[in-house]
């Protein structure tokens, strides 16, 4: 007869096998918009650690589009799409939307020419201090884009929301400081395009619902994350998702990405990403994250990554149990 521990083993296993079963069917069934985050763009073959994930190569970029282009996807544009998501109306299937966060100069020196060549604009969510860790990577320094570059893009039809002064996690912040640097973030957009802020996409997707009314105060209308979904635009969704893409991705793996089983995936490995800082809130996971990072330099923490571990997981759990039985 089983006892008592290995029961609540199992049944553990089972209740989390369950969660996951959960959490992949409801992005199976997704429907709406992909929204498509990028960061930077580079010309070297291949960056390491993890600009490995936020910076592509410009021709890899472009093939992203031909891809998606033969694939049969639409790509929209930021001014109408947002108007219909003011208006609770419904985003076509198999459409895109663009979206780059940080604002470094290569969005304006290498995106924004590849769009324009197929007619996209795109959204851009600016870190607007100059300072900021994200201008001065030692892999990938990229010096943040000018006020008069953002202009220029407003007038093609870009939209620029806010992505923070600092780029510091808001949870690693008191709520007078997350309230300074958003209004610092929104003011310094406001005044290089003369047009309201009404976006607001969170830095290193680590926020808490206690910040939405904060948000809201300063005139956000909509606030973004990093985690993947589809944006279904006539449903409530208090946090509008984005599915990353990484630097290594292929146009064939980028389209396998937005597939229900791509999407269940993604869906199950940003859940498993998220633990961490739940559990030991952003202060204390923000330096480990880092050192993961450092330590784990040369190999690509990409999807297939974790894939992988997930089924090896699984697979060395369900071995240990089906050993003991």
């Amino acid at each position: 007869m089983a006892s008592f521990p290995l029961i609540l083993v199992g049944s553990l296993v089972a209740l989390g096998l369950g969660g996951i079963g959960i959490i992949a069917r409801r992005a199976w069934l997704e429907t709406g918009c992909a929204v498509l985050l990028y960061h930077r763009l580079h010309h070297t073959q291949e960056m390491e650690g993890s600009e490995a994930l936020f910076s592509i190569d410009s021709d890899r970029f472009r093939s992203h589009l031909e891809a998606l282009q033969d694939a049969g996807y639409s790509f929209l544009e930021p001014v109408p799409t947002l108007a219909k998501l003011a208006r609770g109306e419904r985003l076509p299937e198999r459409s895109i939307l663009f979206a780059f966060d940080d604002g470094c100069c290569s969005v304006w020196e290498d995106a924004a020419p590849v769009l324009e060549d197929k007619g996209i604009a795109a959204l851009v969510f600016m870190t607007t201090d100059p300072e900021a860790f994200v201008f001065h990577l030692p892999t990938n320094p990229q010096r943040r884009m000018s006020e008069n570059q953002v202009t220029a893009l407003v007038k093609r039809g870009w939209v620029i929301g806010a992505h923070g002064a600092s780029h510091l996690p808001a949870t690693a912040m008191s709520t007078e400081q997350f309230r300074t640097d958003l209004s610092r973030s929104i003011q310094w957009v406001e005044s290089a395009t003369g047009q309201s802020v009404e976006e607001y996409a969170i830095p290193g997707n680590i926020f808490a619902e206690r910040l939405v009314p904060l948000a809201r105060e300063e005139g956000i209308h909509r606030i973004w994350s990093a985690s993947p979904g589809l944006v279904a635009g006539d449903q409530f969704q208090q946090l509008l998702p984005r599915m990353g893409v990484e630097g290594t991705m292929t146009g064939q793996e980028l389209l396998a990405s937005l597939e229900p089983s791509g999407r269940a995936w993604r869906a199950i490995i940003s859940s498993g990403k998220r633990l961490p800082v739940r559990l030991l809130g952003a202060k204390r996971w923000l330096p480990v994250r880092r050192t993961i990072f450092r330590v784990m330099a040369g190999i690509s923490l990409n999807l297939n990554f974790w894939k992988k571990v997930i089924v090896a997981g699984v697979g060395l759990v369900a071995a240990l149990l089906l050993g003991v039985l």
